[in-house]
């Protein structure tokens, strides 16, 4: 009965680690994202 209980409880916490893990790379991909804006605003100015 532990063990099933512990193998549910486990599995679980996989399933969530797994919703993270797919957020965090999001949260990169966006950081990423952004710090290219940056560099391309750096070597481009804007035209005024």
């Amino acid at each position: 009965m532990i063990a099933e209980l512990t193998n549910i409880h486990t599995s679980k916490n996989l399933k969530f680690n797994g919703l993270d893990l797919a957020m965090c790379v999001e949260i990169l991909e966006r950081e990423r994202e952004r710090e290219r804006e940056r560099e391309r605003e750096r070597v481009i100015p804007p035209h005024t």
